[in-house]
């Protein structure tokens, strides 16, 4: 048997048998489809769900007996994949207008960076130089409102204030809710702290934690450096599940497209002994016959890992859109990883039945005692 015969008998045993050959085509696409997905949601998962998690804060904390020196938020920046978030606490005394009885006229402050201001949950604008967030609870205690003003100084007895405009309302759900937030740089002109922060909240990929604080406290060993576990650690926990739960579910697809494949190819296989026996009676040999076979496997592997691919990569941003509103980015390796797996699932789940056959001699085949 030449080329040409076994292209022939290929395209004959397709367009024969077309339910079967889409059954197995389908069965080959799930996998890959699957796999599709899992890598390219996995690729940017990390990232997403990063992105996502920031709601709940910082997940790392630098301090100091004393002030840090802004300087040391400029060394943490140059850290790849760190976020930071210098921050200046401070009490403001309040007056003028407003419903607070007299106890609570000192008021928690925070100055945080404006690009910072951007995580936060705001109703309202990001603050100016001359303006304030005020928290969710402190607005609802006081009675204040967006575009009021707020006079603020050091202290109570003082007699200069400055005036600011409340820009909008954070919720950061905690005790800072009952404060206000300003320009970092603003609250330490009236503290008179100029270039001090309290302490530098980092947000550290969930990925690279434990090397990135065991690095930085190396790098910083007079500044604490504390992770802030809870955050950390449901970070990691939740990531993990996520990827244990994907692995499990593409094994077990996988499982199920080979043993469905190889049913198919079996039951093609044994209904064509007669087409085989006739094969070898015109001097086809054995390896030429799987020939004829793994070509037939192999065009179902590439139909299935196109299909496949197409409809990975769709499940993957319909995925990624209805869990972070985003896409994601498809990384090129998943198309020569989609037709790998497609082919070596299709090819090798026919080969231990084909082997079996074809060890037969074709008179045994004919006279019908197998």
């Amino acid at each position: 048997m030449r080329k040409r015969p076994i292209l022939y008998f290929t395209k004959r045993s397709i367009l024969e048998r077309p339910q079967r050959i889409f059954l197995m085509v389908i069965a080959v696409s799930m996998a890959v489809s699957l796999l599709v997905s899992m890598i390219t949601v996995a690729g940017g998962m990390r990232k997403r769900l990063a992105d996502e998690l920031k709601a709940y804060g910082a997940n790392a904390i630098v301090s100091s007996s004393e002030y840090l020196g802004e300087a040391v938020a400029e060394l943490l920046k140059q850290k790849k994949g760190v976020i930071v978030i210098p921050e200046l606490y401070g009490r403001l005394c309040l007056s003028g207008k407003g419903q607070l009885p007299r106890h609570q006229l000192m008021l928690n402050v925070i100055g945080m960076p404006s690009e910072a201001m951007k995580e936060l949950k705001i109703t309202g604008t990001i603050p100016s130089t001359r303006e304030v967030l005020i928290g969710r609870r402190l607005k609802e205690a006081g009675g204040f409102s967006q575009g009021a003003e707020l006079n603020l100084s050091e202290n109570c007895d003082s007699s200069s204030t400055e005036r600011f405009i409340i820009s909008g309302v954070f919720e950061r759900v905690g005790p800072e809710d009952s404060g206000i937030i300003m320009e970092l740089h603003r609250l330490q002109e009236i503290l008179g702290l100029k270039g001090k922060v309290s302490v530098v909240l980092l947000r550290i990929s969930p990925e690279d934690f434990e090397d990135t604080i065991q690095e930085l406290k190396s790098s910083l060993p007079n500044i604490e450096i504390r992770p802030i576990r809870q955050v950390a650690l449901s970070e990691e926990r939740l990531l993990k599940k996520i990827e244990t739960l994907m692995l499990i579910v593409l094994i077990v697809v996988v499982l199920a497209s080979v043993i469905t494949v190889a049913g198919m190819m079996a039951s093609t296989i044994f209904e064509r002994l007669v087409d085989i026996a006739l094969m070898k009676t015109m001097g086809g040999t054995s390896r030429q016959i799987q020939t004829f076979f793994i070509l037939e496997a192999f065009i179902v592997g590439v139909m299935g890992s196109f299909l496949g691919l197409i409809t990975g990569i769709i499940a993957a941003q319909a995925i990624t859109l209805s869990a972070f509103h985003k896409t994601v980015a498809i990384p090129v390796i998943v198309i020569p990883v989609a037709f790998f797996i497609g082919i070596t699932i299709s090819v090798l789940s026919g080969i231990p039945a084909l082997k079996r056959v074809t060890a037969y001699r074709p008179s045994i085949i004919l006279r019908g005692e197998i």
